[in-house]
């Protein structure tokens, strides 16, 4: 996916400056490109987005699991 987004063309949306000495600052060219940004956008969130939720809540419940079963004085494993 890193390789879509840096070879994307310049997009205005996230420019430091006015924008007008930009070669893609056509009206057309920032339609397409915002189209392209959205398309890519909700393409990642109907796959499941990036997984960062998924990832932090694993992180917390494997905590939680391992302090449950710790003040439990059970061995950890399955």
């Amino acid at each position: 996916m890193s390789g879509h987004i840096s070879s994307a063309p310049y997009d205005s949306l996230f420019a430091d400056g006015d924008g007008k000495d930009e070669d893609n600052t056509s009206g057309s060219a920032d339609t397409l490109m915002s189209y392209r940004a959205e398309a890519m956008a909700k393409a990642v969130s109907e796959h499941g987005g990036f997984g960062i939720a998924r990832q932090i809540l694993d992180h917390f419940q494997t905590k939680q699991k391992a302090e449950l079963t710790e003040a439990s004085g059970k061995p950890t494993g399955s």
